[in-house]
C-alpha cells in the first residue's frame, strides 16, 4: 500500500545523522485525446528555462501533432462557416473553441 520508502539516513564528516529523500521519477508527458506519447517535452524534473522545457505552439505539451493538425482543420471549418461547432468531435470540442477564438 505504501510502496517503496524514499527515505535515506545518511552520516555527513562531523558524525550526525541526516535525512535525505529520493525524488519520484517523472512519466512521459502524453497526449489528452490519443493517449500517444509526446516528443520534444522534457520531464517536469528537468532543470532549464521554460522555453527549453515546453515547445512554443499551440497546445504543445498537451496533445500531439496530428490531435493538433485535426483541432485546428476543424476550427477553421468553423471559422469560415463550412462545418458547425454542434457536428465537430465532441473531444475536440474544447480545443476548437479556443483555436476559433485566437484565429
Amino acid at each position: 500500500m505504501g510502496g517503496r520508502n524514499r527515505k535515506k539516513s545518511v552520516k555527513t564528516a562531523k558524525h550526525t545523522k541526516h535525512k535525505q529523500f529520493k525524488s519520484k521519477k517523472v512519466k512521459a508527458a502524453i497526449c489528452h485525446l490519443c493517449e500517444q506519447k509526446l516528443q520534444g517535452v522534457e520531464g517536469s524534473r528537468f532543470k532549464g528555462s521554460r522555453s527549453q522545457r515546453i515547445p512554443t505552439a499551440l497546445f504543445a505539451g498537451i496533445l500531439c501533432n496530428k490531435c493538433r493538425r485535426k483541432s485546428l482543420e476543424q476550427a477553421i471549418k468553423v471559422k469560415i462557416g463550412i462545418k458547425k461547432f454542434s457536428d465537430t468531435n465532441i473531444l475536440l470540442r474544447p480545443y476548437i473553441d479556443t483555436l476559433v477564438k485566437r484565429l
